[in-house]
């Protein structure tokens, strides 16, 4: 796969002849690879490239930066995904205010037909874009029709009863539910992070503890609570028992990100790690003794080890 990763329709970088698609893709979801790939299938059909135009930050941080979500997913986790899907190039543009302020009639002309050669154009069922919001089947079939090349729109995505958007991921994972959230993903949910120093709480109850810090701060972390996941560390997948939040046992209110890789008690400082999450064991408590917070430690430990039983 071929990154542009400084995409700008230039005499350099144009001249392509694609089958191409255009959005975000934040998180990369169920109905998003859905749409990736009948893009790649359509590309194989015309033996023309398959190709993403996407951006290198979510529109809304620029358009409405105080409401801006949080990402599902770093540019390097997206194109990681895109690979995987079998796209030949990814076009990744720098969103300004200019580009917020650009109808779509312009953008198209001047990126996808202009400088991609567009010959088949898919998007979602909720696609729109430019400032005069160019949304309707009926008008960019008419625009298409206009310029030469075929539009495909392709409908929703419902997983249990419900419809597949990044928005909707956004609220399971606030709301914790991370199980539900995998299902839309169609992997779990995974944010990378470092490896700090921390009390040693954990450690000396017997269940020693990575403190994490997030890589990047932009990305959306789970609801408050306990879960069962995975830790990748240097390749290699471990069971895990991870806690978001505060820990009232030791009267601790700040929110801390702490994670007991099961079977492995290494010195791994300063380590870059995956945390993932595959489900929400409980709550955040108070426990009235060290004793009681050691038992409930040990059922999570081994609820997590079921899950990955039944997960096999």
């Amino acid at each position: 796969m071929h990154v542009t990763y400084t995409f700008t329709p230039s005499d350099k970088s144009c001249g392509y002849h694609t089958a191409a698609t255009l959005g975000t893709f934040d998180g990369v979801h169920e109905g998003h690879r859905h749409l990736l790939s009948r893009l790649v299938d359509v590309s194989r059909e015309k033996s023309i490239e398959s190709a993403i135009l996407t951006f290198d930050a979510h529109p809304q941080t620029i358009i409405n930066p105080e409401h801006a979500p949080k990402m599902l997913s770093t540019l390097d986790e997206k194109l990681k995904t895109f690979e995987s899907l079998g796209i030949d190039r990814v076009f990744i543009l720098h969103f300004t205010t200019d580009i917020a302020r650009m109808e779509a009639r312009e953008f198209i002309e001047r990126y996808l037909i202009d400088c991609l050669g567009v010959s088949h154009y898919i998007v979602g069922y909720d696609h729109h874009f430019g400032n005069d919001k160019l949304s309707s089947s009926k008008r960019l079939h008419e625009f298409a029709d206009e310029h030469g090349f075929t539009v495909e729109i392709i409908p929703p995505v419902v997983i249990d009863g419900m419809t597949v958007k990044s928005s909707t991921v956004r609220d399971l994972l606030s709301n914790g539910n991370v199980e539900r959230a995998m299902g839309m993903l169609g992997e779990p949910y995974s944010f990378e992070g470092i490896v700090t120093r921390g009390r040693g709480v954990g450690k000396n109850l017997g269940f020693p503890t990575a403190n994490i810090h997030a890589v990047d701060g932009r990305k959306q972390l789970p609801g408050d609570g306990v879960y069962a996941g995975s830790v990748i560390l240097d390749g290699k997948q471990h069971e895990a028992v991870t806690v978001i939040g505060s820990n009232p046992t030791f009267n601790l209110s700040q929110t801390i990100i702490e994670t007991h890789i099961l079977d492995l008690d290494d010195n791994i400082y300063d380590k870059k790690i995956r945390v993932g999450f595959i489900n929400r064991l409980r709550n955040i408590k108070k426990f009235n003794t060290t004793g009681d917070l050691v038992r409930q430690i040990t059922l999570d430990i081994e609820q997590t080890r079921q899950l990955f039983l039944q997960h096999k």
